[in-house]
């Protein structure tokens, strides 16, 4: 019974969620993320931060689409995620980077849960044994250094460091047409009024949330006609 009520639950929540969404006929599941798949192809650039466990997004786009895929995790999660043989492919290009506003060492916590294995913002109570320094570049200096003048998508799973990473592009002007992004806020260090002001940071700004989903969301920036 309680099985149901639960499957019933997320059943209403997920309607709840879509009235606040611009419904959109190209809107597609990849992986475990619904993108607008409009306008993909081989010439098209994705920027994603966070591995984790799994690489299903990436594996189904450069499946479908044959595109160039940037990967970025500096975390020993991801990078033993990526040596796995399944998740070889010449399209993915995988860097020990983190992503952040700006370039910089940053202190990360460790996993709460070692198996699950996502090192997350820091916390002020952690003792020094629960921390790890990774380097971290920020949106804007990758596009550079790469040579991209925009991004087709960029997907972000980073443990709170997606605030930061939002205003880069919004502050810099990036010409970022889509963004799938998990936020955090259910850390308790993580107001949720954060997520409210990168939503209206976004809105804004032009852009448009076309899916909703407990603490996942997707953007796509209106494109102006020429």
């Amino acid at each position: 019974m309680n099985s149901i009520i639960i499957t019933l639950r997320r059943k209403g929540r997920r309607l709840y969620d879509s009235f606040f969404c611009k419904s959109i006929k190209t809107k597609a599941k990849f992986g475990n993320r619904f993108i607008d798949s409009k306008g993909f192809g081989e010439s098209s650039v994705i920027y994603s931060g966070g591995v984790g466990g799994e690489i299903s997004f990436e594996l189904a786009m450069v499946d479908k689409f044959k595109c160039n895929i940037y990967l970025f995790d500096p975390s020993e999660t991801g990078s033993n995620t990526m040596l796995k043989p399944s998740n070889q492919n010449p399209l993915i290009h995988y860097f020990k980077i983190g992503l952040n506003k700006t370039d910089t060492m940053v202190e990360f916590s460790t996993p709460d849960n070692p198996t699950e294995g996502s090192f997350r913002v820091k916390r002020d109570s952690d003792k020094n044994a629960n921390i790890k320094q990774f380097g971290c570049k920020s949106i804007s200096t990758l596009m550079l250094e790469y040579g991209h003048k925009r991004l087709d998508l960029l997907k972000i799973d980073i443990e709170g460091f997606e605030y930061g990473v939002i205003e880069d592009i919004i502050e810099n002007k990036l010409d970022v047409r889509q963004i799938c992004v998990e936020f955090h806020h259910f850390y308790k260090e993580i107001p949720k009024s954060k997520t409210k002001n990168s939503i209206r940071l976004l809105k804004q700004n032009g852009y448009e949330m076309i899916h909703k989903e407990m603490l996942d969301y997707t953007f796509t920036k209106k494109q102006i006609e020429k």
